[in-house]
């Protein structure tokens, strides 16, 4: 399995309630994250099912697909956040 092939094999929104965070469902194919784990406003952190992606209106991180959630969020580096997502769910 290629990288692209792992990142979209992880859900985003499995992952953030695995992890702990509070996910709210605020259209069909979108989830809210409140407070934003990034800079804990509200009402900006969004998760398009669709896509496997996030994004914020608040301009507090860039967005992107899971390895980029490691690295803004969980503040890890790419090497690390790739390493984690092989590690954790690689084959």
């Amino acid at each position: 399995m290629n990288l692209d092939e792992l990142k979209q094999s992880v859900d985003l929104i499995d992952y953030a309630i695995s992890s702990g965070y509070k996910v709210k469902r605020v259209g069909r194919d979108t989830f809210r994250l409140d407070p934003c784990p990034v800079c804990e406003s509200y009402g900006h952190f969004t998760i398009y099912r669709s896509t496997n992606s996030y994004s914020t209106f608040n301009g507090c991180c860039r967005g992107g697909s899971i390895i980029d959630f490691f690295m803004e969020v969980e503040n890890l580096s790419q090497k690390e956040a790739i390493k984690k997502l092989k590690r954790n769910w690689g084959k």
